[in-house]
């Protein structure tokens, strides 16, 4: 069961793995509310995330595995504990005001939902976790809302002086305090050689005078004795009565009976203990399907929850179909009928449509964080298997973007699909439902991007009269864009004239010129060599020129590159050096110092060497003749560990290597806050390890995991493209190079040539000036040579 990176379980007893979710980037510490909800904690992109079964979340990097998901979950908390306008680095120079009230670091250990009584009330419930860099306990409030939470941001509850301080773990304790584990080392995640690996430390943090713990002898209490411990203040307590359950289950003992737990269920009315009582008599094996099916109307949400949780668990789902039938309409609570959508992936095709169908129509929890998403994720993968029932649930859905999603997936396979779309536009012909017509054309025009011409569908032009006379500047935006692709003239006209409207906003120009690219337009081009002059749309007719293979309007903007803004001069290489013609002319402008070979970078020479043209690598090599090709792998990393010894980098200039890793790398990695997503974020990596930065930087194709390796494309235009293909329909294929990511209509593509190689440059350094690699790696390495490393106490 594949997993890139998300939370998974295991059942000891029917051994049984499964994903639980997908995403974020380091998992690492959960725990439960008092209510049963799961909280992990993370690194870098969000620290505090709200689990439900068949979720989706964002991800540092990298794709998820899902296809057709259109959309990720976002994380609980709405802050950060660090000041993101800031460098990372600077935690470890001193930290500034700004980072240090705003929670003292990115990376997080731990988590603990705080349930016990030695601490003061005010922190019961809040969700405690370790801040790796900022030495504290960063402690977050947990406010309800909708199905899930927002975590605010509240004081630090303590923080470490001791620079070896490395919290990895946070544990409540049989005496209600919060026991730490501390790694205590100087280095920190993803140490390959580790400093100190026997020096770890736990801490026990109390309030007031020294609490003792309560430790009874769990295995000798009577079954009434267990289930009174039930009511302790101390979760601790609880997790042991639920362990000694699931204990004498399996080797016997004295169980309390089903009489015993139902009736403390009927006399405490508290919900925490309602839900403790569920937990201990499914343990205890006592608890029968038929109560979970009358608990699901409880008054309490809490225990509806659990209720349907542990119905999911034990039965299967098609025995659930008229519970939930019966329950849905009548449900006040999001994270109750978030719950219900658990029942969906596991029934055959008729009642799945059916069910998905009375989901859809529960429009009260349209703008829910969770509720539309994990719908559209349960149903996604049998839209493309069940278009017609898909077209189906599509009229009856309530919710918007779950529409637009559903609308988007059935326009990915249009040509095999067009009586299921001719059918939606006869829908679109007859409603007076204007956001639906929006979400549904909303969701054609997404999922047609890339395509150059398709068949219009039955009634387009009774669409088109229908709504022609829309207020919705957005509907008429998607009518044009729509019926370019159908080969509608009129359309066509309307466009290029928005292109070249000087009083209509940039958005909208730079829409309609790129709709008038995609579909391959004539008519547009001199429009785009009309725009090469404008001070914002350059870059963008430079990007819609270089589709045709003619590039005569290269020379001028060649002959005048160090004038031209950043982001056309960074267009204009990218043109040049997708075709052997085009590539020639920036060598031979390098060559005449029109262009400053600082712009040429090292992804840029990759691209080039697999253009396979004689004349473009006899110009490579005079211009770069490589200094470095004669030596092997090992005298390569001698060479350089010399050249960029720690007293070589101290006289370096991190702020000119800042600038280095702009040009050179930040298209495609961040660091310290700063850069693209496509390859991995450096920040946390072991950026003090000269050896490590040096094998990944001169062998970046060592270890490449398949989803990372790159592909040459050779387009029917005559482009030659390099890049990782990220996402691959029967139509289209989505190509992410070192600058952009590039929708393509397959029949564009003449050949893929696959490769063992990562889109990162082989030759990465070559391009490079060794005073710029001098720089570029004191920044890479900056706060490892700027002051003494503590030493062990």
């Amino acid at each position: 069961m594949p997993i890139n990176c998300g939370i998974w379980r295991y059942h000891p007893e029917k051994e049984l793995f499964e994903v639980v979710c997908h995403g974020t980037t380091n998992p690492w510490g959960m725990d439960w509310t008092e209510e049963g909800e799961l909280l992990f904690s993370n690194t870098v992109i969000g620290h505090l995330w709200h689990v439900f079964p068949g979720a989706h979340f964002e991800r540092m990097y990298g794709e998820d595995l899902k296809p057709h998901l259109y959309h990720l979950i976002g994380q609980a908390a709405d802050h950060f504990h660090w000041h993101t306008a800031e460098n990372w680095s600077d935690i470890r120079r001193g930290m500034t005001a700004a980072t240090d009230s705003a929670g003292g670091g990115h990376a997080h250990c731990g988590l603990l939902i705080y349930q016990a009584d030695n601490w003061p009330k005010e922190y019961h419930g809040k969700a405690l976790m370790l801040n790796l860099h900022g030495r504290r306990i960063n402690c977050d409030r947990l406010e309800p809302l909708g199905s899930s939470f927002i975590a605010r941001h509240e004081p630090d509850v303590l923080r470490i002086d001791d620079p070896w301080f490395r919290g990895v773990d946070l544990q409540l304790g049989p005496d209600g305090a919060v026991w730490i584990a501390d790694w205590c080392d100087v280095g920190e995640c993803h140490e390959n050689d580790g400093v100190h690996r026997n020096s770890g430390r736990i801490f026990r943090v109390w309030y007031g005078p020294a609490p003792k713990p309560r430790l009874p002898v769990w295995n000798n209490l009577t079954a009434e004795e267990l289930l009174d411990w039930l009511q302790s203040p101390n979760a601790w307590h609880v997790g042991q009565v639920l362990a000694e359950l699931a204990r004498r289950r399996a080797e016997g003992g004295p169980m309390p009976s089903a009489e015993q737990f139902g009736r403390k269920f009927q006399v405490t009315k508290d919900p925490v203990q309602q839900v403790r009582l569920l937990w201990a008599s499914y343990r205890a094996g006592r608890l029968a399907a038929d109560q979970c099916r009358q608990l699901v109307a409880h008054d309490q949400p809490a225990v509806r929850c659990w209720a349907w949780r542990l119905l999911l668990e034990e039965q299967p789902p098609e025995q659930l179909v008229p519970l939930v039938n019966e329950r849905l309409d009548s449900e006040t609570h999001p994270r109750v009928a978030v719950t219900m959508l658990g029942v969906l992936p596991g029934l055959d095709s008729k009642n799945f449509w059916n069910v998905a169908r009375r989901f859809a129509r529960q429009s009260q929890w349209e703008g829910d964080k969770f509720f539309g998403p994990l719908l559209w994720y349960h149903i996604a993968d049998r839209v493309g298997k069940d278009p017609e029932a898909a077209a189906g649930f599509l009229h009856d859905c309530a919710l918007r973007n779950v529409r637009r999603w559903v609308a988007r997936r059935l326009a990915e396979d249009w040509t095999v699909l067009m009586p299921v779309l001719s059918g939606l536009a006869h829908r679109m012909r007859t409603t007076a439902d204007a956001d639906w017509t929006e979400d549904v054309l909303a969701g054609w025009s997404d999922g047609l991007a890339g395509r150059r011409r398709v068949q219009a569908p039955a009634n387009w032009g009774e669409v088109i009269e229908r709504w022609s006379g829309s207020e919705r500047a957005s509907v008429q935006t998607y009518l044009r864009e729509l019926s370019v692709l159908f080969g509608d003239g009129q359309a066509v006209s309307a466009l290029l004239a928005l292109a070249q409207d000087d009083q209509a906003p940039l958005d909208r120009r730079r829409r309609a010129l790129a709709t008038l690219v995609a579909a391959r337009q004539p008519q547009v081009r001199p429009v785009l060599i009309a725009l090469l002059d404008h001070r914002d749309l350059a870059a963008d007719a430079i990007r819609g020129l270089a589709v045709w293979a003619d590039g005569d309007w290269m020379e001028p903007l060649l002959g005048r590159f160090e004038r031209l803004r950043p982001e056309a001069q960074n267009a204009l290489i990218s043109a040049c050096v997708v075709r052997a013609a085009s590539a020639c002319r920036l060598l031979k402008a390098v060559k005449e110092g029109k262009v400053a070979p600082r712009h040429i970078q090292a992804f840029h020479l990759q691209q080039l060497r697999q253009l396979h043209d004689d004349e473009v690598t006899r110009l490579l090599e005079e211009i770069w003749p490589s200094q470095t090709v004669r030596l092997d792998r090992q005298q390569l990393l001698d060479f350089y560990e010399k050249e960029l010894a720690p007293a070589r980098l101290q006289e370096a200039d991190w702020r000119k290597g800042a600038e280095v890793f702009r040009r050179a790398c930040a298209s495609c990695h961040k660091l310290f806050g700063q850069g693209g997503s496509v390859g991995p974020d450096l920040t946390g990596g072991q950026r003090h390890n000269l050896r490590y930065w040096l094998e990944n930087i001169l062998e970046p194709s060592a270890q490449v995991a398949e989803n990372f390796r790159a592909s040459t494309l050779l387009l029917a235009d005559g482009r030659v493209l390099v890049g990782i293909i990220v996402e691959r329909s029967q139509e289209t294929l989505t190509v992410q190079t070192a600058t952009d990511r590039v929708r393509l209509a397959t029949e564009e593509v003449e050949q893929i040539l696959p490769s063992a190689l990562s889109l990162m440059p082989e030759r990465l350094l070559d391009s490079l000036a060794p005073d710029e690699i001098r720089h570029l790696f004191a920044y890479l390495m900056k706060d490892a040579w700027d002051g003494h490393e503590p030493q062990n106490p």
